[in-house]
């Protein structure tokens, strides 16, 4: 029976702690003290994306950030488990997606940051793999750090350089078109990493209105926090998806999605993980 399974997609080095033995574990705590922790979701991406998207993509963001980080900079490190779930109300419409209380995400980050510790990995970061995770991560760091004078916890968001690589290799700055969740990008990185639950055969229209594009003034600062701006409002997270209006829950054009541009987008994100490690992990302790 289990030779005529659908082999899915495969996983790749290097481990994460899921795939360790505890002895493995000891020996990398004797050479580190840095492990990477990312948030995902379980929620709707269009009709040609699997609802696990972020969790299996911020894995392998990981990935790629540990690489460079050994490649690069000589650094070991761990990759925790990616929590799957993740906040994500919006999406509650579509079956499938499942979301998280703020509170429960909150506990959930710093107990397994406490259990990291435990073990010796006082240096964390918690990557953010799913945009409306970002407030209950940075909670969550403040309260881990609160309780251990030693301890290091840091909120990355690779959100700028994503959208800076996928601007690029993507050509998305000659479309006027927005493209966001479920779109090119997102299928890019999903044929580089999972190209076996991709079918961009069956991607429906976003139904985006280019009439409907209201053109103003930009407020200084008036982004949200993931593209670097200062204005949260967490009551549009998400929440402009309807299925009952029949929208496929996406936003942008999944046709042009390449794998060679997913690789570029987990290779921008991955290095600065890498970097921000180096810097604040290593490098100010010399």
């Amino acid at each position: 029976m289990r030779e005529n399974r659908e082999l899915l997609y495969e996983v790749r080095s290097p481990k994460t702690l899921l795939e360790m033995t505890w002895p493995e574990v000891d020996a990398l705590r004797k050479k580190t003290d840095i492990a990477m922790l990312s948030t995902g979701a379980v929620e709707q991406h269009g009709y040609h994306l699997p609802l696990g998207c972020d969790t299996i993509q911020s894995t392998e963001s990981l990935r790629y950030a540990h690489d460079i980080l050994l490649e690069k900079y000589g650094v070991e490190s761990l990759i925790a488990p990616t929590i799957q779930f993740g906040i994500c109300p919006g999406a509650m419409c579509y079956p499938g997606s499942i979301t998280l209380r703020t509170s429960t995400l909150i506990a959930v980050l710093e107990d397994v940051c406490e259990g990291l510790y435990h073990h010796g990995f006082k240096n964390i970061i918690l990557f953010l793999g799913h945009d409306e995770n970002y407030a209950s991560s940075m909670v969550a760091a403040q309260n881990v750090v609160d309780r251990h004078n030693d301890a290091k916890v840091v909120v990355l968001n690779p959100m700028p350089a994503l959208k800076a690589s996928e601007r690029s290799s993507l050509k998305l700055d000659k479309n006027p078109r927005p493209d966001g969740h479920g779109g090119a990008g997102e299928a890019s990185r999903g044929l580089c990493c999972h190209p076996n639950l991709v079918y961009l055969d069956l991607a429906q229209d976003d139904h985006w209105d280019p009439t409907k594009v209201v053109a103003s003034e930009p407020i200084l600062g008036g982004e949200p926090p993931l593209l670097g701006g200062g204005v949260y409002n967490p009551a549009n997270e998400g929440r402009s998806y309807s299925y009952a209006a029949g929208d496929p829950g996406q936003t942008g054009d999944p046709s042009s999605a390449s794998a060679e541009a997913g690789d570029k987008a987990f290779t921008a994100m991955a290095e600065v993980v890498a970097k921000v490690a180096y810097k604040l992990f290593v490098e100010d302790k010399k």
